[in-house]
């Protein structure tokens, strides 16, 4: 038979003590974080630059899609000869950050990645000729494509072009060291950019080697004016700072 046992509470050894535990965390951590910050100089300006310019020295399919997207609008734009349309396609181009990130590479010596910083640019503007060339010709199948003169003005080169293409550059660095929003000198470097690679593309397409080498040549005027403009930039830059850049 089961007997139910009770226990006694008048006896010591069967006293139940309940007590309040109280932890104390030491707040030496949190001093040690305190002095390392204080006695921790702010970091190097130009540390900053190499931070944010890190993630364009390789190829980035993004990018490549986001100019792709920008190059059927600014075909649109093109043979409708409207301007307004060909801007708007500026504003989703993605070209600063990769030619900032080259001008920054070329300045420091970083040969590795300046090479393959030019990839990944020379990357989108092909992919931007590849696709303005393609989308020209099966549209030219079945319309006949007007010659526009948004399409010509992309096709001659002149010494105001290497000139706009040096201050963009400069405008471009300047916007980086000054931490301004991109999109304030973006649309710039991006016009001057993407709307000649289309036309070559155009040129290519339709045949039009005079279309196609003119074009051609404006981007390469543009590109160099572009990555000098941001290197003299970031030399100036150099100068007044003490980066140690890491890899």
């Amino acid at each position: 038979v089961y007997k139910r046992q009770v226990m006694d509470m008048r006896l010591r050894e069967n006293t139940i003590s309940i007590q309040n535990v109280e932890a104390h965390i030491s707040t030496q951590a949190d001093r040690i974080r305190e002095k390392i910050a204080k006695n921790t100089p702010p970091p190097n300006p130009f540390e900053r630059l190499i931070e944010t310019t890190a993630k364009f020295t390789k190829i980035n399919k993004d990018l490549v899609i986001m100019a792709l997207f920008a190059t059927i609008i600014v075909l649109a734009g093109l043979f409708l000869d409207n301007t307004v349309v060909v801007i708007g396609a500026m504003l989703i181009s993605p070209l600063l950050g990769p030619i900032n990130a080259f001008a920054l590479n070329a300045s420091i010596g970083k040969i590795k990645k300046l090479v393959s910083t030019e990839i990944s640019i020379l990357t989108i503007l092909a992919s931007v000729v590849i696709l303005s060339s393609v989308t020209t010709f099966v549209v030219s199948q079945f319309v006949d494509l007007p010659i526009t003169s948004q399409i010509l003005l992309r096709s001659q080169t002149t010494l105001i072009d290497v000139a706009i293409g040096l201050i963009l550059g400069l405008a471009g660095g300047l916007a980086l060291v000054a931490n301004l929003p991109e999109i304030l000198v973006g649309v710039g470097v991006a016009s001057a950019l993407l709307p000649p690679a289309a036309v070559t593309g155009v040129g290519l397409a339709l045949m039009d080697y005079g279309l196609f080498f003119g074009a051609l040549t404006l981007i390469i005027v543009y590109l160099i004016g572009l990555e000098l403009g941001c290197t003299i930039i970031f030399r100036i830059c150099l100068l007044y700072t003490s980066p140690s850049p890491r890899d």
